[in-house]
């Protein structure tokens, strides 16, 4: 009888460990979070430029073209 070679897109045929997968999902959440902190402060820091930026007349359309420069 032959015996093929194995296939290198199979997957391993050893499953990981519930503690393993508990694990990643961990890390998952704290990274998520992570950056969800980050977000939310650039989005806070962009909310009060837009605030001082139109308490000095800046209308929306330069808002807009300064967060196009900006982004880049």
């Amino acid at each position: 009888m032959r015996r093929w070679p194995k296939s290198p897109c199979k997957k391993s045929s050893k499953t990981p460990s519930l503690d393993d997968c508990i694990q990643d999902l961990d890390t998952l959440v704290r990274d998520y979070k992570r950056h969800k902190s980050s977000r939310d402060i650039e989005n806070e820091e962009m909310a009060k430029l837009h605030q001082i930026l139109r308490e000095d007349g800046f209308s929306e359309s330069d808002l807009i073209c300064y967060q196009m420069h900006h982004n880049r």
